[in-house]
């Protein structure tokens, strides 16, 4: 089995910056510079996530946790693979069903793609 595929140790408290302020952060500038209610959502979601994060896992993300970012990420691409491909699909026999969803599927393969590039010339594997 590939390392990178393999779970990590559950995060420690770290005494970084929480990773999701500054995150929200980003998607408060984006929304106030951009309009719409698009990145507005994602601010929302975001706090929700942190307190969901660190009600499963007892301590809030942070930089310093003890994991591997790199490969938390390309986890969760793959899985975002598997998510959007079954939006856009659905059951075998029916026609595809939500072409935004078949290119959210595309988009995300192709970031799967680069992050498991960028861990390759990261590790040399």
């Amino acid at each position: 089995m590939s390392d990178y595929v393999k779970p990590q140790p559950p995060p420690k408290e770290g005494t970084a910056h929480p990773t999701w302020f500054d995150v929200t952060r980003y998607f408060e500038r984006m929304a106030s510079n951009s309009g719409g209610v698009g990145w507005s959502l994602l601010v929302h979601d975001a706090g929700i996530r942190d307190a969901q994060g660190a009600e499963k896992y007892g301590v809030r993300h942070r930089p310093d946790n003890g994991r591997d970012h790199a490969v938390d990420g390309y986890q969760e691409l793959l899985g975002a693979c598997c998510y959007w491909w079954a939006e856009a699909w659905g059951k075998p026999e029916e026609p595809m069903r939500y072409p935004t969803a078949w290119s959210m599927f595309v988009s995300t393969a192709q970031l799967a793609r680069a992050a498991r590039q960028y861990l390759y010339d990261r590790d040399g594997r």
